[in-house]
């Protein structure tokens, strides 16, 4: 019995991070969450019924009992093989785990031959750069991916413009997030967009544009709406703040 619970645990874990991460029906979290073993066993048949994805479960099963699992893996094949792909896999796991320096110093040795103007790892280093708080550097890679497609719209413009702003760029910054500033689309760039706003003291245009996103998200169709739920709770509650710090 004790040595089955545990592993009816890890099963209930596997299975509710996967469901998470691959945005699973919210039915499913139910069912794993109110029948622990039976919700699994329903949950794994129906996402993993070949060889292949008999692996991925196993290498999931890893990750849950080891979080370090895929660092460990990651490194592992850089230094089999240190490739750009490999090494950009890495740098991405350290990012994602706030290893910031670490990822950055691996995207920069990415930066060679072919690669050094490479738009991808530009934008990732805009980033990586504005976590560390070193803007300087994050403007600089700014400025050579701005103008990219990839990055005209990207999460990574955002940093890019907060950069600029911490830089004393107010101008220039308020051009970037206008930039990004495109009618029902780009939610969390323009709620960045007011909160800029609210930081530069025009606290009323910070105001007024939360109320345009949320008339937006109140003429939304369901689908949509379920879709930018979570961005349109953080924007009643930035104005919320904002209104209350006035």
């Amino acid at each position: 019995m004790f040595g089955f619970f545990p592993l009816s645990i890890i099963l209930q874990a596997f299975c509710i991070y996967h469901a998470y991460t691959n945005k699973a029906d919210q039915k499913w979290f139910f069912i794993i969450i109110f029948l622990p073993l039976i919700g699994s066993g329903l949950y794994l048949y129906h996402h993993f019924y070949n060889r292949h994805n008999i692996t991925k479960v196993s290498e999931g099963f890893k990750e849950v009992v080891n979080t370090n699992y895929s660092v460990q893996k990651l490194e592992k094949e850089v230094k089999f093989s240190d490739t750009i792909t490999n090494k950009t896999n890495l740098a991405d796991k350290y990012l994602e785990l706030g290893r910031y320096q670490e990822a950055a110093d691996l995207y920069e040795s990415c930066l060679e031959g072919f690669n050094a103007d490479n738009a991808d790892l530009l934008r990732r280093l805009v980033k990586v750069h504005y976590l560390l708080e070193n803007y300087g550097k994050s403007v600089a890679y700014g400025h050579q991916v701005n103008g990219n497609k990839t990055f005209s719209k990207s999460k990574e413009k955002i940093a890019y413009a907060w950069s600029l702003f911490y830089e004393n760029e107010e101008e220039k910054a308020e051009k970037v997030f206008s930039e990004m500033d495109s009618t029902f689309t780009n939610y969390p760039h323009r709620m960045e967009f007011a909160k800029f706003l609210n930081e530069a003291g025009k606290r009323e245009e910070a105001l007024s544009k939360l109320e345009e996103l949320m008339d937006e998200y109140d003429h939304m169709e369901a689908r949509e709406k379920r879709q930018n739920r979570a961005v349109n709770r953080d924007i009643v509650r930035l104005y919320g703040e904002i209104k209350k710090g006035g």
